[in-house]
C-alpha cells in the first residue's frame, strides 16, 4: 500500500512494522496479524451498498489522488 501511494502521490510513504506486543497495547494486534496473513484480502458488497459506487483497487484509487491534488 505504501509503495502504491508513494508512486501516485510522488511523496515517500513507508510502512513501519509494529511488533504484536505494541499492537496489543492499542487493541489491533489480531487484525494486523490477519491482514499480514492475507485473511482479510476479500471483497464484499459494502462499498457499493454504502457509496453507490463499485469498489476499485488501491492502485485505481491512488491514481485519483494525483488528479485531484
Amino acid at each position: 500500500m505504501a509503495a502504491v501511494l508513494s508512486e501516485h502521490t510522488g511523496r515517500p510513504i513507508v510502512h513501519r512494522s509494529i511488533a504484536p506486543a505494541e499492537l496489543t497495547a492499542c487493541g489491533v494486534a489480531s487484525l494486523d496479524e490477519r491482514i499480514a496473513r492475507g485473511l482479510e484480502a476479500r471483497t464484499t458488497p459494502f462499498v457499493e451498498e454504502i457509496t453507490g459506487e463499485r469498489p476499485r483497487s488501491l492502485n485505481d484509487f491512488a491514481a485519483t489522488l494525483t488528479r485531484s491534488a
